[in-house]
């Protein structure tokens, strides 16, 4: 697939790279873009930071690796680490956004929706 007679390219951001069933999501979802001609690549806290690293920092380092690559579309995962600098850096620098919930974590801190 191209865009503007270029290779589209999207950047994921997650917390992890290799933990659980969202990462093999991001996995198989990046090795099918692959097979469209879809270049992608995958950020996780080692890039960006986590919950120790300031939001400054964070954002620096996102508009770094955003820079570098120049996607057509940022998306998102679970972000729990990462905060939402990603997408604040994203929507300033008008790139579109796709956010995959892959749990309720954004609404549930236990992730499952249930009551203790």
């Amino acid at each position: 697939m191209h865009v503007h007679g270029k290779k589209m390219k999207i950047v994921h951001f997650n917390d992890f790279e290799n933990y659980a069933g969202a990462e093999t999501a991001i996995k198989m979802m990046m090795d099918s873009l692959k097979t469209l001609g879809i270049e992608s690549r995958l950020y996780t806290r080692e890039d960006v930071g986590g919950y120790q690293t300031s939001a400054t920092e964070k954002r620096a380092r996102c508009l770094k690796i955003l820079q570098k690559e120049q996607p057509d579309v940022v998306h998102l995962h679970n972000t729990s680490e990462l905060s939402l600098v990603p997408a604040q850096v994203a929507i300033k620098n008008k790139i579109p956004i796709v956010w995959t919930l892959h749990d309720y974590r954004a609404i549930c801190p236990n992730t499952l929706l249930f009551r203790p």
